[in-house]
């Protein structure tokens, strides 16, 4: 895979922390060993809505690649290996396609990557501002249309339910993706829905990724900072706002408790 942002590489590695941890997901586990990552080092930020550098990513990272690609110019890339599949790949190629890059040309992308990391908006994140009973789900989800463009367009959402096709005398198991934002997603055979409404949904996204994931992966947040949420929501929710209304209505009643 070729040109990967550096914070889809990291998302890779969250994936590769649900698949690939006990039980192991044979499946995502066999295509997973098959495949080499070359990122691609944003010289700019990536879009309008990017935020990585608030969750411990930034456009210089290399976490999820197997070499890390950096533009230099309309035809040149310099070529960083990562990993040991990356040095070797780099060593097959090397003779035919590449060159042993000057020192001058490394530091030229290290300007650039430091650069589009210092372009970036820096959020202030608290995860501990997420409170489960705040009233922020209800009016933020208000309008929301459940229709699962968040889920489907982020990198780290990995939601899929089993489906069942055949007749009477034939038939097949398959796993789909899903999205936790829909009504039936956490539909259970009795009737009873633990996620009846958009509020619960909304608040079920928010808390996995800032609050239950890190609990359970040594701080780990499941966002990448991508953006893409924010930026096509077809109902104009961003993602960064609810973050900062959080903190600053935490930091609000923090202080109204200090007078």
């Amino acid at each position: 895979m070729f040109g990967a942002r550096p914070c889809d590489c990291a998302a890779l590695s969250r994936l590769d922390e649900v698949f690939i941890r006990e039980p192991v997901d044979d499946r995502y586990d066999q295509r997973r060993n098959r495949l080499t990552v070359i990122g691609l080092a944003c010289t700019q930020p990536a879009g309008p809505s990017c935020f990585c550098t608030s969750v411990g990513i930034s456009p210089e990272s290399t976490d999820g690649m197997d070499i890390r690609a950096t533009k230099l110019g309309k035809d040149d890339l310099l070529l960083e290996p990562v990993t040991g599949r990356g040095e070797a790949l780099i060593g097959k190629i090397g003779k035919v396609l590449l060159h042993v890059a000057e020192k001058e040309l490394e530091l030229q992308a290290a300007d650039k990557r430091s650069a589009a990391a210092a372009a970036v908006r820096a959020l202030p994140i608290r995860p501990e501002a997420l409170e489960f009973d705040s009233p922020l789900w209800r009016r933020e989800s208000a309008a929301c249309l459940g229709c699962g463009t968040c889920t489907f367009l982020c990198p780290t959402c990995h939601c899929f339910t089993i489906e069942h096709r055949g007749n009477k005398k034939q038939g097949r198991v398959f796993r789909s993706w899903d999205s936790c934002q829909f009504q039936a997603y956490s539909l259970e055979a009795s009737g009873f829905n633990p996620r009846p409404n958009k509020e619960a949904r909304m608040r079920q996204r928010f808390l996995h990724k800032f609050k239950y994931y890190p609990e359970s992966h040594g701080g780990t947040l499941m966002c990448v900072g991508c953006g893409r949420c924010a930026h096509l929501c077809p109902a104009g929710i961003d993602l960064r706002d609810i973050l900062a209304t959080a903190t600053d209505s935490q930091a609000e009643g923090n202080s109204d408790g200090n007078q």
